[in-house]
């Protein structure tokens, strides 16, 4: 992606915290929409088999009602995937530029993938509805020939995206994640900018890997307490969904939200293993401890319901995985923010250097540096040009350094002890140009002044 390298505004200190911050609540949409995307789709695609197998409707019906609550239009995929992960992907550029992490790149991989994935996914959903349609005029007693052909050749073409686009859907949604999540993590290893060479590193990165087990049993478990929570309410007669979808949408969510409740500790306790130690903070153990507390006691509530066959703790459940998403999200980026320190701190120079060279091209005033203020506030508490202080006057040493202006800047910044007469200088924490500057300074007063 050098295009956008080449695109990118040197930044502010205040305008790159901003940049993070934004990093923050994008992955706050966007985290949770991929994590029921890929958790409905799973369901879906299992449940759509297990209705062709057995041939009990409430699972294709069940099927049918899940996959319309993560596509009920076509806006909500750009409001909580497309933009966000766009967002994402112009963030990383901004924060990662001049170094060699491409992340942009790859997240614009895995924006490619989810996309196409979503595509698919909408033609799975129409063709459900499309084979309802079809049966429906099967099941008519229009006899006409012309009619029936193109039922029947509508209801072949509906049967067939209905066994194929939903798992060409997950594949590329799966894929999606698992480069989506090599390149966050590739964000917060500064170690490893240079060793990644091309996609495939990422790809077979254990890290990789382990991250997006930890993902995908994180996914089933946001779905689950998102699934029961919207089928628990269905409780009015108005409500379309038949009965025998509710039961199996609770029976579903609970017993998959219990398993993946207890696997998920095992799984954040070995994603946390594998961050860098330079991501690793106060903060981040904090935040984990939470993520422990908000899983044990989800779980615990998938227990109580199970046993109770009472849902009356799904909108705790809920309130539960929220936290838990929002802490999962934070941790994440102080590790990001954690680990980047240095980088934070090279841009930060490069745009104090942009700024000036910026205002030199535009003809403004730019910053000078006194060597006689350095001099005044500094060097003459040890040093007189006649006068033996704390250390040689400089009328005695500068002889030495005629046409050697390069060697006395380099001692003022590295001072070392030369004359057992006098102690060693300390080292000023003078700036290249200060050093510079106040070097002129006495170089100027001493040929003014006192050379003979």
């Amino acid at each position: 992606m050098d295009f956008l390298d080449n695109l990118v505004l040197p930044q502010s200190s205040h305008h790159m915290i901003l940049l993070k911050y934004l990093l923050v609540l994008t992955y706050l949409i966007f985290i949770p929409y991929l994590s029921v995307l890929i958790g409905t789709n799973i369901l879906s695609v299992y449940f759509n088999r297990k209705a062709d197998q057995t041939g009990e409707r409430s699972y294709y019906n069940f099927t049918r009602e899940i996959i319309d609550i993560v596509t009920f239009n076509k806006v909500s995929f750009i409001a909580l995937g497309f933009v966000p992960l766009v967002s994402a992907a112009l963030c990383y550029a901004q924060l990662l530029h001049l170094s060699e992490a491409d992340v942009t790149g790859y997240l614009v991989i895995s924006l490619i993938m989810i996309s196409a994935g979503f595509i698919l996914l909408f033609s799975y959903k129409n063709s459900f509805h499309l084979k309802d349609l079809v049966n429906a005029a099967t099941s008519s007693h229009n006899n006409e020939y012309n009619i029936k052909h193109d039922v029947e050749v509508i209801g072949s073409r509906a049967e067939r995206a209905n066994k194929k686009y939903g798992v060409y859907s997950l594949v590329l949604f799966a894929l999606s994640a698992y480069v989506f999540i090599g390149a966050v993590k590739y964000a917060s290893d500064p170690l490893s900018w240079g060793s990644v060479h091309s996609i495939l590193d990422i790809l077979l990165s254990f890290n990789t890997f382990v991250g997006f087990l930890y993902f995908t049993v994180a996914a089933i478990f946001i779905t689950s307490a998102v699934i029961l929570y919207i089928f628990s309410g269905r409780n009015d007669e108005a409500s379309v969904v038949d009965e025998t979808v509710k039961i199996i949408a609770r029976k579903v969510s609970l017993s998959l939200g219990l398993v993946s409740a207890i696997l998920l500790p095992l799984f954040l306790l070995l994603n946390t293993v594998l961050i860098p130690e330079s991501g690793l903070n106060n903060a981040s153990f904090l935040l984990l401890i939470v993520m422990l507390l908000t899983v044990l006691l989800s779980s615990g509530y998938f227990y109580l319901m199970i046993r109770n066959s009472d849902l009356h703790y799904s909108s705790f459940v809920l309130f539960l995985v929220i936290v838990f998403v929002i802490a999962a999200t934070v941790k994440d980026q102080y590790a990001f923010d954690t680990s980047t320190q240095n980088q934070f701190i090279k841009l930060t120079e490069n745009y104090t250097e942009y700024q000036k060279n910026l205002k030199e091209e535009l003809g403004l005033s730019v910053e000078t540096i006194s060597g006689a203020d350095i001099y005044n506030g500094r060097c003459i508490a040890c040093h007189q040009f006649e006068n033996k202080l704390v250390g040689p006057p400089y009328n005695d040493i500068l002889q030495k350094y005629e046409g050697k202006k390069e060697q006395l800047v380099q001692f003022i910044l590295n001072p070392v002890k030369v004359d057992p007469n006098y102690p060693p200088m300390p080292n000023q924490g003078l700036k290249p140009k200060e050093a510079e500057a106040v070097t002129d300074y006495i170089i100027k007063v001493y040929e003014e002044q006192y050379k003979k």
